[in-house]
């Protein structure tokens, strides 16, 4: 996905980072890419899945953030 949340409104960021953390925790195990320039986003995505790995892409280099 990448910026699906640029519109909305905190809480709804909120609930809707919760959804995601549910899919990737279900008993499926899916995975999820998410691409934001956000840093809130960023933050409160991984506020809700703190096991989720993370990365920062900046002057074509991919690090773990």
């Amino acid at each position: 996905m990448d910026e699906i949340l640029v519109n909305f409104d905190p809480e709804r960021v909120k609930r809707a980072a919760r959804t995601f953390a549910g899919l990737v925790d279900s008993p499926h195990k899916q995975q999820l890419f998410y691409f934001t320039c956000q840093p809130h986003v960023a933050e409160m995505l991984a506020e809700v899945s703190p096991g989720a790995a993370c990365f920062k892409v900046e002057n074509r280099q991919i690090t773990a953030a």
